[in-house]
C-alpha cells in the first residue's frame, strides 16, 4: 500500500491516473492554504477517487492563537470528509497563526493551544467522524506542555529532515 500526503501545494501537478499507474492506492488530503477553500481539494479528491485511489482522510492546520484560523481548516476538512464519506479528519498541530500572518492572532500559550486542540477535536467528533493528531516530537512537547490529554487519538507523526523532506522509516 502506497499512501500519499497531498496538500494544496500539490494541486498544480496532481495527475491521479499516473499516481494510480505507479502504485498509489490511497491519499490523505490537506485542506490548508492561504486562499484555497475546500473547492479545489474537493476536485482533487474526486479526481483521485475516479482514478481508483482511496481517500483515507482529510487534514487541516490549526492556526493557534487566531480566533478565525483555529477552526477554519478543521471545518473545511469535516465538510470534505462528509462529502466523500471519509471517516477520518486529522488535526495538523505545527504552527501558530501569528507566525504566518493571521492578523487576528495572538501569541498562544501551551494551555491555550491545548484548549484550541480540544475545540477542534470536539468539532470533528460532534460531526460523527474519527479524529487524529498530526504533529511531531519537535513541536508537541514545548508547544502543548507535553499534554497527554489526546493520547486516546491516533497520532500521525510529522517528521522532517533539515532540508524539509520527510523522514523515511
Amino acid at each position: 500500500m502506497t499512501v500519499l500526503d497531498l496538500s494544496g501545494y500539490d494541486l498544480p501537478t496532481l495527475d491521479a491516473p499516473c499516481m494510480n499507474a505507479n502504485g498509489v492506492t490511497g491519499a490523505i488530503l490537506g485542506v490548508f492554504s492561504e486562499n484555497n477553500p475546500p473547492g479545489p481539494m474537493g476536485d482533487a479528491a474526486q479526481s483521485l477517487r475516479d482514478a481508483g485511489i482511496d481517500i483515507l482522510g482529510f487534514y487541516g492546520l490549526i492556526y493557534f492563537g487566531s480566533p478565525y484560523g483555529v477552526t477554519r481548516d478543521t471545518k473545511w476538512a469535516i465538510q470534505l470528509a462528509k462529502r466523500f464519506g471519509v471517516e477520518h479528519v486529522w488535526l495538523d498541530c505545527e504552527i501558530d497563526g501569528k507566525a504566518i500572518g493571521f492578523t487576528d492572532a495572538v501569541t498562544p500559550t501551551p494551555a491555550s493551544r491545548v484548549n484550541e486542540i480540544r475545540e477542534c477535536v470536539k468539532l470533528v467528533e460532534d460531526a460523527g467522524l474519527k479524529c487524529g493528531i498530526y504533529s511531531g516530537s519537535w513541536w508537541w512537547p514545548g508547544n502543548t506542555g507535553n499534554t497527554t490529554e489526546f493520547s486516546r487519538l491516533p497520532l500521525w507523526h510529522a517528521g522532517y529532515l533539515n532540508d524539509g523532506s520527510a523522514i523515511k522509516t
